[in-house]
């Protein structure tokens, strides 16, 4: 196909609204590489213009339609627009697919966990949690409501998340501590309610049906079964499973406090540090290791990455625009990644015939296109763009010698998922003749390769697109986000192994 055919079938594409993400970036390297494809779009939009005009077209024209041919003068000016507004165009029809990143649908945060187990999966620390039930088998958890309410449930425990300011109780024990700001919390069960009116109080709820309510500060209103009690600071109703009740004196010390948790969130994020610290060590010995940073050993004043590889000094990264923030426990460091600029600038990172990314990341906002994981500079033959898009998908870009292939994972990360730390890791195994990408362990997606290439990384970046293609409207791709640890493997790792890597570095079990 000659160039000005590909070019036809892009134009066609582009103004039916048809176009798909690999033709948007192919029709925008014609016409920032091709002076020829540049003067052919905009002789062939000026002719369509021409045409819709004579002809009555409703379809809206690509350029602004001309009284008369332009001077070559005026043409020139015109190719310049016609590349801006390719680029607009393409900005436009880049719509994120996944529906997640336009809505918003949680009601509460799940904000500490400690020692959990859940009947199937569980969310993980940082979720936000849609209406619904939280089925905890053993462990704490405290949840954060959107209306400012705080509960710490105890396992075994099952309670749903109705409503911003509103919970379902079935069994267990918990603890609520409600500021001004939710008055009104309400938990209820089959057999009773419980509406708070700024306090703290206890419920404990067994399965034959058996309740108490312990209020520790202020007081609660309580409708168990037609009989309302209004219950003060220092009491405690119990209700039997038929209705009968007391009225006893509180126990504070029934109910895990929130200091409690928070102490002994802290003990076991100390120990799952130090066993990371342990990995981290195997990880610099491995000799498959090409690429390793920590994040771990650097002063706050620090402008370089250190690489943790003994052939270290070629490797450093020199850290641009970040600033040093907290990691996945308190004491363990991050990069941060804001501005546009921010971005950490690897000299060489090698080549290879396979290899495997991994990286901790805690995505704050996707606001660009693209956000960057680790980009090679430019987009030639070799090159490895791995990165995340608008819509939420972890994609692994590869460069031929003629053609280029995106691979992507399925939708990562929705609003559920950021501001959490997440475990990316994919790899490309060239015996193998395939992509897999990994999501906190677990594979998610495995892909064909499109054709074979050795890899050629050069010099790329961490967080950004250090040298991008000239003229490509999507140069700045910054993570907006933390990193605080990365590594490049010169080989395809086994599944296996990239379940250790997370299940030792996982910020809480």
């Amino acid at each position: 196909m000659s160039e000005h055919d590909e070019l036809g079938e892009l134009m066609e594409a582009l103004r039916d609204g048809t176009i798909e993400d690999a033709q948007i970036a192919r029709l925008d390297q014609l016409l920032a590489e091709s002076p020829g494809a540049v003067d052919y779009f905009v002789e062939r939009a000026w002719l369509r213009s021409d045409l819709d005009t004579k002809l009555g077209s409703v379809a809206a024209p690509l350029l602004p339609i001309a009284r008369r041919r332009p001077s070559r003068r005026f043409m020139v000016g015109l190719a310049a627009a016609a590349s801006l507004l390719a680029a607009v165009s393409a900005t436009l029809l880049l719509r994120p697919s996944h529906p997640a990143t336009l809505s918003y649908e949680g009601v509460a945060v799940l904000t500490r966990a400690l020692e959990t187990t859940w009947e199937g999966t569980g969310p993980a620390v940082g979720s936000v949690l849609p209406q619904g039930r939280l089925a905890l088998r053993s462990g704490l958890i405290q949840v954060e409501f959107f209306s400012g309410a705080r509960v710490i449930l105890e396992g075994p425990a099952d309670f749903e998340l109705v409503s911003a300011n509103e919970g379902r109780f079935r069994h267990g024990r918990l603890r609520a501590v409600v500021p001004p700001q939710a008055q009104g919390f309400t938990v209820r069960t089959d057999g009773m309610t419980v509406v708070d009116r700024g306090t703290e109080f206890g419920f404990r709820l067994d399965h034959a049906g058996d309740a108490e309510v312990h209020v520790f500060q202020g007081r609660v209103e309580i409708d168990a079964k037609g009989v309302k009690t209004e219950l003060p600071v220092g009491r405690a109703l119990r209700v039997s499973r038929d209705g009968v009740a007391q009225t006893v004196a509180s126990d504070p010390e029934a109910f895990v406090t929130v200091s409690d948790l928070s102490l002994r969130s802290a003990e076991e994020a100390r120990s799952r540090f130090a066993l990371w610290g342990g990995a981290s060590e195997r990880l610099r010995q491995d000799p498959r290791v090409a690429v390793y940073y920590s994040f771990a050993d650097a002063p706050d004043w620090s402008r370089e990455l250190r690489s943790q590889r003994a052939e270290r000094s070629p490797l450093d990264g020199a850290i641009i625009g970040c600033r040093w923030a907290e990691g996945r426990w308190s004491g363990k460091k991050a990069l941060e990644f804001k501005c546009p600029g921010d971005r950490v600038r690897l000299q060489d990172a090698g080549e290879y015939e396979s290899l495997t990314l991994m990286s901790w990341v805690r995505v704050d906002a996707l606001d660009r296109p693209f956000s960057g994981l680790m980009l090679t500079d430019g987009w030639t033959s070799g090159s490895v763009h791995w990165q995340i898009t608008q819509s939420g998908t972890l994609r692994l870009g590869i460069h031929g010698d003629k053609q280029y292939n995106d691979y992507d994972a399925p939708a990562v990360f929705a609003p559920a998922q950021l501001g959490r730390w997440i475990h990316l890791c994919t790899v490309y195994d060239r015996d193998a003749r395939e992509v897999t990408h990994y999501i906190d362990g677990r594979p998610v997606r495995r892909l064909p390769l499109k054709f074979d290439t050795q890899l050629r990384l050069g010099a790329a970046e961490l967080g950004n697109w250090g040298v991008p293609m000239q003229g490509n409207v999507y140069a700045v791709r910054n993570l907006n986000g933390r990193m605080d640890e990365f590594a490049l493997f010169g080989k395809a790792l086994r599944a296996e192994e990239i379940a250790g890597l997370y299940a030792v570095g996982a910020p809480a079990p």
